[in-house]
């Protein structure tokens, strides 16, 4: 799995001083800290978990509708400007984001956030913010306000290893808040839909018909989302199969976790970062080269199948992926 990009490069020694931060860079970091706590506000308010006193001081109104906070991937052919008002960086074409829907204020369309820069004011260890956490897939763009014309062209649908990504981070992450606030942990209630979900692609994995589920779905689930990928048939051990959770995901099932604010995005730079290199074959620097040959041959198998984006089922259209560069 890629290092997070946000790993810090040790300075080398060049035999003076390291630079102070100066007045002026403490006065910045003050004015970007104060910035990002206004924000925080006024998404509490904005989300209705403010009381009214603070909703009058923010100027913001209780709405009909309930906020959700939705995952998916800049249209191919736009950019977009950060929320955050600290950020200075635009949201480029194809980059995660998060898609507060309704905005925050009347007048604005849409508020899009880098996932980093949103994990800065929308704590996600609370349940009533992650509970709105919501990945743009085939069964929620319709939620999301879209219709199949949108999506023709690979725009906003998750590919999906992020799909699955955030779907099990999200479950994850409630079982830890359950743990953390002394209520019973979260479960998954259907154990065929569970095995589906977990186990499917493995190499000791039988599979059985969710009750409900349409023939596509299975499909979707056994086949292109597993988040197994085999070593080989005749590996009935299973020892060298991979798999997606247990790459990118957490793997200590501890509360502490929770403090780790910026989990998601790291989680999804690194899954990103995978899925760009095993899908470049040229202009690959030393670096690169090393990364990608450390990945084994069912991690790159398992990457590149992932990188598919299911489609909803659409009549006209017979084959229901776009596959991901």
């Amino acid at each position: 799995m890629s290092t997070s990009p946000t790993q810090e490069v040790m300075p080398q020694n060049t035999g003076t001083a390291a630079t102070l931060p100066s007045v002026e860079d403490h006065k910045e970091a003050e004015a970007r800290r104060i910035a990002d706590e206004n924000q925080t506000r006024m998404l509490r308010c904005h989300l209705g978990l403010s009381d009214e006193a603070e909703m009058k001081a923010m100027h913001v109104r209780r709405l009909s509708t309930e906020p959700l906070f939705f995952i998916e991937r800049s249209p191919k052919s736009s950019t977009a400007k950060c929320k955050l008002l600290s950020c200075q960086e635009k949201i480029w074409p194809g980059e995660y984001r998060v898609h507060v829907k309704p905005s925050m204020k009347p007048i604005v369309a849409a508020d899009f956030y880098h996932v980093v820069c949103f994990e800065r004011i929308a704590d996600l260890s609370d349940s009533d913010l992650l509970d709105r956490v919501q990945p743009v897939t085939r069964n929620t763009y319709v939620l999301r306000g879209l219709e199949k014309k949108n999506l023709l062209n690979g725009n906003y649908l998750l590919d999906g290893g992020a799909e699955r990504l955030v779907m099990e981070w999200k479950f994850q992450r409630k079982r830890w808040i359950d743990r953390r606030d002394g209520f019973a942990e979260t479960q998954k209630s259907d154990p065929v839909l569970d095995n589906l979900l977990q186990r499917a692609g493995a190499s000791d994995y039988v599979h059985q018909m969710v009750p409900g589920m349409t023939q596509y779905e299975d499909f979707v689930f056994r086949y292109m989302l597993a988040p197994w990928e085999r070593a080989g048939s005749g590996d009935s051990g299973g020892s060298g199969d991979w798999n997606l959770f247990m790459s990118y995901l957490s793997r200590e099932d501890k509360v502490e976790s929770l403090k780790e604010r910026h989990d998601l995005s790291s989680r999804l730079q690194c899954w990103k970062n995978d899925r760009i290199l095993v899908n470049r074959i040229e202009n690959l620097s030393e670096e690169e080269k090393e990364a990608k040959g450390r990945l084994s041959v069912p991690a790159i198998n398992g990457i590149v199948r992932l990188c598919v984006l299911p489609m909803p089922e659409i009549e006209q259209y017979q084959d229901p992926l776009f596959a991901t560069t």
